[in-house]
């Protein structure tokens, strides 16, 4: 017997069942209709089931998030300091009272009582662990922070920031000290990186690059200077104080600083910025002595905070946070001091003292020079010339030092200083030439020295031009 259209949909309508929207009434067999009737009743129930594990989903989700909400807000609460969040993110972290003091005064910065925060430390001693997770602080106490990383090579400023996102990603991962921080997986620079659900972002930049179109809220400047030689260049120097006050300090109206420094000389941006009146200088030497005033173990900087004896041990060495065990801490005396064996007394003062001018004395020291009266027999004669456009009042003199090598000392021969033009400073080296035979003649690559060295390359054998990268105080500083 068929099954008209009409008792059809009264069926369906009292089972309570879904109807597909292009269902269309059919005259049916009654085996068609039970058919009919149980594939119907098939897909409604998967329906229902996928719909019943939906809401079960969402929410075990909303459960989730509720529960790692009040986590978080409990634990915002009782690592509220740095210190605190140090301990509880890495516990396996070695923090020596120079490194605890460190932590107090990154706590200022996050509070807003300290607006700029020059470290000075020696090297692979903690104080770059300790910024990163800084930085990891503010982005889980602060839902709304831009930062910024900067150093004299952008490579290192994006190791930096890659750093960082490998020690977020492992909180929430690997440890038992969640932040409930995720990243945006949309941007995948490794330059930059992004907080879902808020406006927090870590962004690498060079020293010297631009910044233009991003507030923020801290800066990390961690090495401005890349050596020795750069440090002592007074336009490179000029450059970064420049780019410090017209780029990036311009993107901070109520911004932090954080400048983390080796003090190679006393004019770069540290040595620069230590005078202002919202800087605090933290320089923590290697070595200290508890007789001498704390203004000279410090360095003499400005605005220096005050530093402890509990940093040091009995023979004043700095406790070191590589060395595990504290009776080894007892004995680092002798890994100290074969650093300062190792360096000159510049370097030693720059890298572990934080003090770039030397103690002794300025670049050459008197003691350097010593007079004799009668000369060795010499294995090489060298003329190192420096030569000037003109003979105008105005013009650099023309210079020449004559040094004789014998036995790895070296012996001031002869100098030159004179105003003089080309054909006058042409005689004068050849008539040096005749004087010192079979010298080694050296001519700077600036002014006219190319002009002299086409010139004189038939009459002197031995003419060398030479090509410098820095300029002369840079190169004083690297041969002392």
């Amino acid at each position: 017997m068929p099954i008209s259209e009409e008792f059809q949909a009264e069926a369906y309508k009292r089972l309570g069942m879904w109807l597909p929207l292009d269902y269309t009434p059919t005259r049916l067999s009654w085996g068609q209709f039970q058919a009919k009737r149980k594939r119907l009743i098939t897909q409604n129930e998967k329906l229902r089931l996928k719909s019943e594990v939906k809401k079960q989903k969402e929410l075990q989700e909303q459960l989730q998030e509720a529960q790692n909400k009040r986590i978080n807000s409990y634990n915002l609460e009782i690592y509220n300091t740095f210190s605190k969040f140090v301990h509880w993110v890495s516990p396996y972290l070695k923090i020596t009272p120079a490194l605890a003091k460190i932590c107090t005064e990154l706590n200022k910065v996050h509070l807003g009582r300290t607006k700029l925060l020059i470290l000075s430390m020696p090297p692979q001693e903690g104080k770059s662990t300790l910024i990163q997770l800084f930085c990891l602080f503010e982005l889980w106490q602060k839902k709304n922070i831009k930062i910024a990383f900067t150093s004299y090579s952008e490579n290192l400023a994006v190791r930096n920031t890659v750093e960082l996102r490998t020690k977020l990603l492992d909180c929430d991962e690997f440890s038992n000290s969640p932040l409930f921080l995720d990243i945006r997986r949309d941007i995948a620079a490794k330059s930059e990186f992004q907080l879902k659900n808020s406006d927090s972002s870590v962004i690498a930049k060079g020293v010297g690059s631009g910044l233009t179109g991003r507030a923020l809220d801290l800066l990390i400047i961690d090495d401005p200077v890349a050596n020795w030689l750069q440090a002592n260049s007074v336009l490179q120097m000029q450059q970064i104080y420049d780019w410090y006050n017209s780029v990036a300090k311009s993107r901070m109206v109520f911004g932090k600083t954080i400048l983390i420094q080796t003090r190679w000389s006393q004019n770069d941006l540290a040595g620069r910025l230590s005078t202002s009146k919202e800087a605090k200088v933290l320089n923590i030497p290697a070595q200290y002595d508890p007789q001498l005033p704390p203004s000279s173990n410090t360095g003499n900087i400005a605005n220096n905070l005050a530093i402890s004896a509990k940093f040091y041990n009995e023979d004043g060495f700095l406790l070191s946070s590589r060395i595990k065990n504290e009776k080894s801490d007892k004995n680092s005396t002798s890994r100290w001091l074969e650093f300062k064996k190792t360096y000159s007394t510049s370097m030693w003062n720059a890298l572990y003292l934080g003090d770039p001018a030397p103690l002794s004395g300025n670049i050459f020291k008197k003691e350097f020079f010593q007079y004799c009266d009668i000369l060795p027999k010499f294995s090489e004669i060298v003329q190192s010339w420096d030569l000037s456009f003109s003979k105008s009042e105005t013009s650099s003199y023309v210079a020449c030092t004559v040094w004789g090598c014998a036995q790895n000392s070296f012996y001031l021969l002869d100098f030159c200083k004179k105003r003089l033009n080309f054909m006058e400073t042409l005689k004068e080296i050849l008539s040096f030439g005749n004087i010192y035979k079979n010298s080694t003649v050296l001519i700077e690559k600036k002014a006219n020295g190319d002009a002299v060295v086409d010139t004189l390359s038939g009459k002197i054998p031995k003419i060398i031009p030479i090509k410098v990268e820095s300029d002369k105080l840079a190169r004083a500083h690297a041969s002392t």
